[in-house]
C-alpha cells in the first residue's frame, strides 16, 4: 500500500529519506531511491514540470513526517522562498498535523509533531509576528475546529510578543496551549460540536466538559507544561467569575488564561462556525469591548493595538491600558 506525498514538503540539498514511487500503468515503480541527493534543480522539475504524483509506502508515513519536521527550519530559513510562501507552507502544515492529532488525540507521536510545528512557528514569528497573524486570519478554511485551534495558537504567540514575553520556551508553551485549548472536544459527539442551532441544557453541560477533557488528554500524553495546562483548563474563565468549568476568581487567573479568553473569542467571532456566520475584525473588537468587564483590561488593549483596529471606535478603549497584566 502506498500514499501520495506533497512534493512541496521536500527540501532541496537533502537526501531522499525513502524510496519515491510513481505509478506506471497499473504498477508502482521506484522513481528515486532512498539516500540520493535532492538538489534544487531536480526539485524544481518535480514541483513545476513533471506533474507526476510521488508515493511512499504507507508503512513509512512516520519516517516521512520525521524528514519533513527535521528539515522544516532549513526550509523556513531558505532564501529561495519569499515570506508569503513560507507563511502559506507553515500554516497548511500546521492544519495538516493538527488535523491528524484530532483523529488520534492520544497519539504521543502526533502530539510531539505538533509541538515541533509550534517551535517552528515561534521561530518564524520572531520578527514579523503581526504579519503572520494577519496572513493566518485571511486563510479560507472550511474546517472551523481545525483552523480555529491553529489560529488561536498563532494569535497567542503574537499577543505574547506584544506583551514583551520573549522567552522562547514560554512562547512555545503559550502556542502549544493555544493549539490544544479545544482538544477536549474530540471526546464530545460531533452532533453537539456541529449542531447549527442552540444547544440544549444537557448538551451545554456536556460541551463545558471539553476543558477538563483537554487537560486529561494532554496529561495522558505526557505534556506537563504548566502554561499549556492553564490555557487548556481556564480559557473559558473570566474576570466576572461567570465562566467555566469552575467560575474561578479573577485574581487567580494567570496572564496566559486571560490571553486565551480574549483570543479564543476573537477568532471564533471572525470565523464561520456551524451556528454563526463570520463577523469582521472590527465587529469582533466592538463585541469584546461591550463585554470588557470579562477580560483583563491591559491585555485587551494590547490585543486591540496588535490588530490595528482604530481605538477611537470606542472611547472606553482608551482607558483599558491602566491595569496591570499580572
Amino acid at each position: 500500500k502506498v500514499v501520495e506525498i506533497d512534493l512541496n514538503k521536500l527540501c532541496a540539498e537533502t537526501r531522499a529519506p525513502l524510496d519515491f514511487y510513481i505509478r506506471t500503468d497499473n504498477y508502482f515503480t521506484i522513481h528515486y531511491q532512498k539516500d540520493k541527493l535532492i538538489d534544487r534543480r531536480k526539485l524544481d522539475i518535480w514541483q513545476t514540470k513533471l506533474r507526476t504524483p510521488f508515493y511512499i509506502l504507507k508503512e513509512d508515513k512516520n519516517k516521512f513526517d520525521d524528514y519533513v519536521l527535521d528539515n522544516l527550519q532549513k526550509r523556513m530559513q531558505s532564501e529561495y522562498f519569499d515570506y508569503d510562501n513560507k507563511a502559506d507552507f507553515l500554516y497548511k502544515l500546521s492544519l495538516e498535523y493538527f488535523g491528524e492529532l484530532c483523529k488520534d488525540a492520544e497519539s504521543l507521536e502526533s502530539m510531539k509533531n505538533n509541538l515541533r510545528i509550534i517551535e517552528a512557528t515561534v521561530d518564524f514569528m520572531a520578527k514579523k509576528h503581526r504579519l503572520y497573524a494577519e496572513i493566518a486570519k485571511k486563510q479560507k478554511i472550511n474546517d472551523y475546529n481545525i483552523s480555529h485551534s491553529v489560529n488561536v495558537a498563532i494569535l497567542m504567540i503574537a499577543l505574547a510578543k506584544e506583551l514583551e514575553i520573549n522567552d522562547k520556551q514560554k512562547l512555545i508553551d503559550i502556542g502549544h496551549g493555544g493549539l490544544l485549548h479545544d482538544i477536549g472536544k474530540v471526546r464530545i459527539s460531533d452532533k453537539i460540536i456541529e449542531k447549527p442551532g442552540k444547544l440544549s441544557e444537557v448538551e451545554w453541560e456536556i460541551m463545558k466538559q471539553h476543558s477538563k477533557n483537554g487537560v486529561e488528554i494532554v496529561m495522558e500524553t505526557g505534556i506537563t507544561s504548566a502554561i499549556a495546562l492553564m490555557i487548556i483548563s481556564q480559557h473559558h474563565e473570566n474576570h466576572a467569575s461567570s465562566g467555566y468549568p469552575t467560575g474561578i476568581n479573577s485574581l487567580r487567573l494567570s496572564i496566559y488564561s486571560n490571553m486565551a479568553a480574549i483570543v479564543d473569542v476573537y477568532d471564533a467571532i471572525t470565523s464561520k462556525r456551524p451556528y454563526a456566520n463570520r463577523e469582521s475584525g472590527f465587529n469582533a473588537v466592538r463585541l469584546l469591548l461591550l463585554k470588557k468587564k470579562l477580560y483583563n483590561a491591559k491585555i485587551l488593549a494590547k490585543f486591540i493595538d496588535m490588530l490595528g483596529v482604530d481605538r477611537g471606535m470606542n472611547a472606553s478603549a482608551e482607558n483599558l491600558s491602566g491595569q496591570s497584566v499580572f
